[in-house]
């Protein structure tokens, strides 16, 4: 018998312990501990959400480039915008509504719309008080 052969038929023999296991409970056939199901993010209040849409969907929108916020320019209105409705048409599989960027882009754009692209107003697309 070669060596991975040995190897192999070691491995099928030994069992695998559990992180949290001891060979003492493993070998009594003590139930091994269950892993805590995922976390995902608490989700936006879906009237929270709704309402950010209208607000898209029937705004006046800047239509030369803008800073959406202290870090990020955009520089084709269009392209943005479009980016943002196919978000919102895909909500129920896009990870970014997931993880609320969509949502966060909605505010930030909002507050841009609101003191007419001077990005002055992030107490209001941050939600920071």
């Amino acid at each position: 018998m070669n060596w991975l052969n040995k190897l192999k038929k070691q491995v099928e023999t030994k069992q695998v312990m559990p992180e949290t296991g001891d060979r003492a409970s493993l070998a009594a056939g003590a139930p091994t501990p269950e892993p805590p199901p995922p976390q995902t993010p608490s989700p936006e209040t879906p009237d929270a959400y709704q309402e950010l849409i209208e607000w898209f969907t029937t705004a006046e929108l800047p239509s030369e480039p803008f800073d959406l916020d202290q870090a990020r320019r955009v520089t084709n209105p269009v392209l943005f915008y479009g980016g943002l409705r196919r978000e919102i048409e895909n909500r129920q599989t896009s990870p970014r509504r997931r993880c609320k960027a969509t949502q966060a882009d909605l505010r930030c754009l909002k507050a841009v719309a609101k003191d007419g692209g001077n990005m002055t107003n992030q107490e209001d697309a941050y939600g920071i008080e």
